[in-house]
């Protein structure tokens, strides 16, 4: 039987964690990013840069079950987070074209909501209408959401640092 396999595009920390405890349970992971150095020996590694456009393909070619998006700014700009997040969602569903993994999961951030107080968020909070920044975080949702694939996003917090 063939095992279950991920594809994790932007693999950082958060991917290496997760695609190291798949790798344990025997699923094939593969890694994506543009440096693979830092990958471990049990990832299959694809040197990408999932903000540039034509990139993902080799990585698409996998016909992964389940996809794993960790994206980030490619500068701390407006600018950067348009590319890092708007263009790399933009790129991944292109690359996937018509192959239909069983789910896509996009990673965002808190940042999106617009509280700013320390208040509670959940999913029905307010999204930012005054971040630029968030603004390219929600269109990146956004699209994954309204695209042909089974996506979901989750909203991260607190993950930055040791």
């Amino acid at each position: 039987m063939k095992p279950k396999s991920i594809l994790i595009i932007g693999c950082g920390d958060l991917g290496i964690r997760l695609g190291d405890r798949l790798c344990a349970l025997g699923w094939s992971v593969t890694g994506v990013r543009r440096g693979v150095g830092k990958l471990p020996s049990g990832f299959n590694a694809i040197a990408a840069d999932y903000s540039r456009k034509n990139e993902l393909e080799s990585a698409m070619s996998t016909a992964p079950d389940y996809v794993l998006a960790t994206c980030n700014p490619t500068e701390r700009s407006v600018a950067g987070y348009e590319q890092g997040f708007t263009e790399g969602a933009r790129n991944i569903l292109a690359a996937l074209g018509k192959h239909r993994p069983k789910a896509v999961l996009w990673t965002s951030s808190t940042r999106v909501y617009a509280e700013r107080e320390g208040g509670w968020v959940n999913e029905d909070s307010c999204l930012s209408e005054d971040d630029p920044r968030a603004t390219a975080m929600i269109q990146a949702e956004q699209l994954m959401l309204q695209s042909m694939q089974h996506a979901s996003v989750i909203r991260f917090a607190g993950i930055y640092g040791g």
